[in-house]
This record gives structure tokens, C-alpha cells and sequence, in this order.
């Protein structure tokens, strides 16, 4: 069969060989979200890891922009995403968080975005993340 009739290139690389946009910002928010988990006690590593593992990778990849993005205050942006599971400080700071991930320029700048990330996971709890997820 020729690579041709496989959907291959001649090189034999699947697709059109270039990365879609959002797909930079996929990598921002997965490498942030890997990252905090150096700001997680060590007791609570190994949950976050494995939330991470489960799924949870691929929920912070969709939710971290929609966040960034939302509009109106932290009272109505918790109540929109959370309800009441969350209180308008944690939400606060996940959405900060997520702010600071999708505005981030730099490797340096992306490194302060996982502390921030790292920070609100602590504050809301590493047991209580999927559950808003």
C-alpha cells in the first residue's frame, strides 16, 4: 500500500505537518499545570499527579482558557463555573491563574503562571480539583 492511500506524506509523517494555533496554548496550560505540581506538599504530589493522569490533563487544557477568558467579576465568574463549591477567593485565584498562563510570553513569566496555579490548588484543596473540574 503507498503512503499516499494511508493519509501519510512522503516522509511518512501522518497530517499536514503543522501544528494547529491553539495548539501552543495546549502546551502552555499542560506544561503549567505539570509544573505546579511542584507547589503541591509532598503528601498531596502524588494525588495531583495521578488527577493529572486521569484526565484531568486534558480538562485543564479546555477549562484554563474559558477561564482566562471569562467575563465580569469574581463573584459572577464563580458563581457561573463553580456554584458554590467554591469560594470567590479561591476562584479568584484559578482564574488569575489562568490569566497568567494564557499571558504568558516567556519561559520566566510561564513559571510564575505554575506558582499561581500551584497556589490556588492549595488553597481549594488538591481532593476537591476534580470535582470542579
Amino acid at each position: 500500500m503507498r503512503y499516499e492511500t494511508q493519509g501519510r506524506q512522503g516522509h511518512g509523517w501522518f497530517g499536514h505537518g503543522t501544528m494547529p494555533k491553539s495548539a501552543s496554548q495546549d502546551k502552555s496550560a499542560a506544561n503549567a499545570a505539570y509544573a505546579a505540581v511542584a507547589g503541591v506538599p509532598n503528601d498531596k504530589r502524588r494525588a495531583y499527579g495521578a488527577m493529572l493522569d486521569w484526565g484531568g490533563l486534558d480538562r485543564l487544557r479546555v477549562l484554563l482558557p474559558v477561564w482566562a477568558a471569562a467575563k465580569g467579576g469574581s463573584r459572577a465568574f464563580a458563581q457561573m463555573y463553580f456554584g458554590d463549591q467554591l469560594g470567590e477567593e479561591n476562584a479568584a485565584a484559578l482564574r488569575h491563574a489562568a490569566q497568567s498562563i494564557e499571558n504568558a510570553s516567556n519561559s520566566a513569566e510561564a513559571a510564575a503562571a505554575s506558582l499561581l496555579l500551584s497556589d490556588a490548588v492549595n488553597k481549594i484543596g488538591v481532593d476537591r480539583i476534580p470535582q470542579i473540574l
